[in-house]
């Protein structure tokens, strides 16, 4: 699992699942992290979102990281996985 993304050709899991392009279920994306201050003015607090641009049609997903600790076991679980297309 990767605590982030690097914005190379890749495939890209969220809790194992395959993200797939909603307009070609194409499935090699360029991912990126963005930040955003989520209060102006004020102290920087910044949040972190992401989002992939598929390498067929070029269409642009967004998601947030949804790796949280388990409840069951207390063990914080990775969501994010990424595996390169060129190594």
């Amino acid at each position: 699992m990767v605590d982030y993304f690097v914005a190379k050709e890749s495939r890209l899991f969220i809790f194992d699942e395959q993200i797939r392009c909603h307009i070609c279920s194409h499935d090699i994306f360029i991912p990126y992290e963005i930040y955003s201050n989520v209060e102006k003015p004020g102290i920087q607090v910044v949040f972190t979102h992401y989002a992939a641009i598929c390498q067929q049609c070029g269409f642009v997903i967004e998601f947030s990281n949804p790796s949280r600790p388990d409840e069951e076991t207390g063990i914080f679980r990775w969501a994010l996985n990424q595996q390169f297309v060129h190594v």
